[in-house]
């Protein structure tokens, strides 16, 4: 299975914004509208919310793009989805619509306690994470997971003061690479609340290869920065649903459910998918509505939504296979693709195979495994043991 991105999907302006970027950079168009999400939801942050049940969701959205360290354009991509929040920032030096990135808790908190329309944005989530860990920042954590849900107001209590943050809001931009993720995220990290508050994008090559980027269409730019603008500005409305909405929605609701609480389904990936059932598709519907022009969203609206959902929840998928695959579950993949090749093979072969660098207990004991699940079978020929898939005969018949 592999589901991408299609624009044909997409919205006029999500379209106008890829066809606008597209040639300036060789950047995955998913990276591009990925790292465009929190640029918008930022601007219209407090100004449209849809109410669920007791609360509001609001349209703060946290991305990470993760890929191989520097030929992805990550970077890029992250830049080219704030290029207008950067640009409403130069216009006005009072604003902080890019938030501070480095320095202390409290001091980022004193500047959340004023700007609702900001994104914090990293380029490495590892310096996040660092800056996190540092003594005076060592709650900053669990108040970013709080501060998702957008509480009414959160009063912080340090050494010497307390500070009152009414509302606080930000989206969230940042990035990494997959060696990264393997090696630093443990187990605990990927079902926490944290981690599974980000939308996850997670490319593992590049479509094509631009050796001299051109410069964005300067009408195109106009256009889109016009609309940016106006969604600085918005006044406070609520998104109303329609039935057609709810029908769409509540169908898809139910399909998701049944995945998460299905037990071949790990919790890391019930974790993951969580956040994407219910809260990121209300919030990617806020961003329909207030760029189609729309007070009431319908089943357009979340079809629209369905599908970048159902790609994010893929995208999900990857990355928790990709941290959470051992060694052994890589050797069983090695030997399963090895046995496929050749049809029938020999212990000696698969010891071949890893070049005599896995020792014969641990070989046999991964074999034993495949065996144990049906995936593999045992055959003796005279005094020779070998071992081919179990489903080569059935494959036979069926042909």
């Amino acid at each position: 299975m592999n589901i991408e991105i299609n624009k044909e999907d997409l919205n006029d302006f999500y379209r106008a914004f890829l066809e606008t970027y597209e040639n300036t950079t060789d950047a995955p168009l998913d990276y591009l509208l990925t790292a465009l999400l929190p640029a918008i939801g930022g601007l219209i942050s407090l100004k449209r919310w849809i109410q669920w049940g007791n609360k509001k969701i609001y349209p703060n959205i946290w991305i990470m793009l993760v890929g191989a360290s520097t030929n992805m354009r990550k970077s890029t991509s992250l830049n080219i989805g704030l290029n207008f929040n950067y640009t409403l920032n130069e216009e006005d030096n009072s604003r902080n619509f890019i938030l501070p990135n480095d320095g202390s808790f409290i001091a980022f908190l004193n500047v959340l306690k004023d700007e609702k329309q900001g994104v914090l944005k990293h380029s490495e989530v590892e310096s996040l994470l660092k800056n996190m860990s540092k003594g005076y920042n060592n709650n900053m954590k669990s108040l970013f997971t709080d501060f998702f849900d957008v509480p009414s107001q959160h009063k912080v209590s340090f050494k010497k003061d307390e500070l009152l943050v009414v509302r606080p809001i930000f989206s969230l931009s940042t990035a990494t690479t997959l060696n990264w993720l393997k090696k630093n995220i443990t187990k605990n990290d990927s079902e926490s609340g944290f981690l599974a508050r980000f939308i996850y994008c997670y490319k593992t090559s590049k479509e094509k290869s631009i050796p001299i980027p051109k410069a964005p269409p300067k009408e195109n730019i106009e256009k889109l920065k016009e609309i940016i603008t106006k969604l600085s500005n918005l006044p406070e409305k609520e998104i109303q649903i329609d039935d057609s909405f709810k029908k769409v929605f509540e169908e898809y609701y139910c399909e998701i459910d049944k995945l998460i609480n299905s037990e071949c389904l790990n919790d890391s990936k019930k974790a993951f998918i969580g956040r994407l059932q219910t809260d990121y598709f209300l919030k990617l519907t806020i961003l329909e509505c207030v760029l189609t022009g729309k007070d009431t969203a319908s089943s357009v609206e979340a079809l629209r939504v369905k599908k970048l959902i159902t790609y994010f929840i893929y995208q999900a998928f990857m990355i928790v296979d990709c941290i959470m695959k051992t060694d052994t579950r890589k050797n069983e993949e090695k030997i399963l693709t090895f046995i496929e090749k050749k049809q029938k093979v020999s212990l000696t072969d698969i010891h071949n195979l890893f070049s005599n660098n896995l020792y014969s207990g641990k070989l046999k004991s991964i074999i034993s495994s495949l065996i144990s699940v049906g995936l593999v079978k045992e055959t003796k020929v005279k005094n020779c043991t070998y071992y081919e898939l179990t489903n080569n005969e059935t494959n036979q018949e069926d042909d």
